[in-house]
């Protein structure tokens, strides 16, 4: 417990917040920032950027790319880019395109969030 408390990372003037398990003893308060100059939402890691890139007109929002670096592959962080886009486009009534392969897999095993 005392080794999860000082691992504990805390990243301010963000957006969006999640918890997410990164390794077996460290858990870290991590920010998606929803970069909409860029048409991306993005969460800045030690290691590098995780991204979920996207193309949007009035009604629509295509989710076309996410890239996470291979130390933080299979950690849920591409899983937590997705979820606050389907938030995003939610809250705005955008319909979601899934044109990354990821965003499909996501949407199919998490019918709920479609």
């Amino acid at each position: 417990m005392k080794m999860a408390l000082r691992c504990q990372r805390l990243f301010s003037n963000r957006k969006f917040n999640f918890v997410s398990m990164l390794s077996p003893f460290c858990s870290a308060v991590i920010d998606v920032v929803h970069e909409s100059k860029n048409n991306r939402f993005v969460i800045h890691l030690d290691k590098g950027e995780c991204v979920l890139d996207y193309f949007m007109t009035k009604k629509t929002i295509d989710l076309y790319h996410t890239e996470v670096p291979e130390v933080y592959r299979g950690k849920g962080v591409a899983k937590q880019l997705v979820k606050e886009a389907i938030k995003y486009a939610r809250e705005n009534s955008l319909k979601v395109i899934p044109t990354c392969e990821y965003v499909q897999k996501y949407l199919n095993e998490n019918p709920i969030a479609k």
